[in-house]
């Protein structure tokens, strides 16, 4: 048996020939990113180390999208001191407002098969869409990655989803990742690997496997990834990644094997008990709603709005609902309208937010009252994350979002024949 990809992976930047789960490695990385919730107490923590220079500006990006524009003096000194510090030292990969941190690095091409991601996001597991070790971790481990380039990871044992069949029409890939969520639990991969194989995995777009990587921490994962195929290599020569980091799995030891026959996937649903109160949009049929939500770094990419404005183009959302539709980048939106994709919703009744976190960080684009009941299409949602505790928050597909705004209630999107 040889070494999973994350084994691999990691083996390689940290300069051995083989590792095994359980051994702690000192690994190289290859980049490093900021947002702007965290820059200030980076910031703080790497003035205190007696490194004076970052390891390689080249390798570090910092991003404001969490509270773009700011919502608080607190946020605004935010991007001074992310600017201030970037040109200090001399960092030039800055972004600002122009969308999702895990939206940017795939986009930007700063990431790429077999490379070493980390950032300080829990959702950076979403990079291993692209065949690299991505993880979150805080603000002293990052300040220590800034002045080192270096960081020492336990090697995870790794949970293997073999994925088989054809997904079902108005079945998507955030219900491939809410049902591994109705497998696992919230806590079913503590400091776990997953890596999804399989014949079904050749017919899922970049899109649907950054979606499903981006959830993987909603398990507890420590990191989640596909190896690199044909799509992943397209992919990344639209951009700057070094397609030089190829890594591949052959027969590999898993901890565990779980198969997954994707038609027998239907629409699913996270209840508001959270992420993995897991049960088929069937029922919830009828619940009514007062606000739907698409976006986020889950499922906030022109794919994601694409199947959504198939469903409502021509329609009206009701007057009890609010339809909030927040692009992940700046790129996106300028599709959306290129498109015209922009005016379906609009034309809908929806609004349309800057690209950024948004609804999905609870602070801004649509915070939920207390008797408010919302569908939405990000990853997270814990009582109170996106508004008042006693709020009820459903987590979906964007086409389970669109069809159940169009309707005014919970309703399931394989009756949308035609649309989809």
């Amino acid at each position: 048996m040889s070494n999973t990809l994350t084994e691999k992976i990691l083996a390689r930047a940290s300069g051995q020939n083989i590792i095994t789960p359980g051994d702690i490695v000192d690994v190289d990385v290859n980049t490093a990113f900021v947002h702007d919730v965290f820059i200030s107490g980076v910031v703080e923590e790497f003035s205190k180390l007696p490194h004076k220079k970052v390891w390689n500006p080249n390798n570090i990006v910092f991003i404001a999208d969490h509270e773009v524009p700011a919502v608080s003096e607190w946020a605004g000194e935010c991007y001074k001191t992310m600017l201030r510090f970037a040109e200090e030292q001399q960092i030039k990969k800055v972004h600002i407002a122009e969308g999702v941190c895990h939206q940017l690095i795939p986009e930007k091409g700063y990431i790429g098969p077999g490379m070493v991601l980390v950032g300080t996001d829990s959702h950076s597991t979403t990079h291993g869409a692209l065949g690299a070790f991505a993880s979150g971790i805080g603000t002293t481990e990052m300040a220590s990655v800034l002045a080192t380039g270096k960081i020492w990871l336990r090697v995870p044992e790794t949970i293997h989803f073999e994925l088989t069949g054809v997904l079902p029409q108005g079945v998507y890939a955030k219900d491939i990742v809410l049902s591994m969520l109705g497998i696992l639990g919230a806590e079913g991969a503590n400091y776990k690997a997953i890596e999804i194989t399989g014949s079904a995995v050749e017919n899922l777009s970049i899109a649907d496997r950054l979606t499903i990587c981006n959830m993987a921490v909603e398990m507890g994962a420590k990191n989640a990834l596909f190896a690199p195929d044909e799509k992943t290599m397209a992919y990344i020569q639209q951009s700057s990644a070094d397609p030089s980091f190829i890594t591949t799995i052959d027969a590999p030891q898993y901890d565990r094997t779980i198969n997954m026959h994707l038609n027998d996937i239907k629409p699913m649903l996270a209840f508001p008990k959270g992420v993995d109160d897991i049960h088929g949009v069937d029922e919830a049929i009828g619940r009514e709603i007062h606000e739907a939500f698409i976006g986020s770094c889950t499922n906030g990419r022109y794919e994601d709005f694409v199947v959504a404005a198939n469903i409502i183009r021509g329609k009206r959302i009701p007057k009890h609902v609010r339809l909030i539709i927040t692009p992940a980048s700046m790129s996106i939106y300028k599709r959306l309208i290129a498109d015209g994709i922009a005016l379906d919703f609009i034309d809908a009744g929806g609004m349309i937010t800057n690209p950024g976190c948004g609804l999905c960080y609870g602070k801004h684009g649509g915070v939920l009252s207390k008797t408010d009941v919302a569908i939405t299409s990000n990853n997270r949602n814990f009582p109170g994350r996106l508004g008042h505790k006693d709020s009820k928050v459903y987590l979906a597909s964007p086409a389970t979002v669109a069809w159940s705004a169009v309707n005014g209630k919970i309703s399931d999107p394989m009756e949308c024949n035609g649309l989809l």
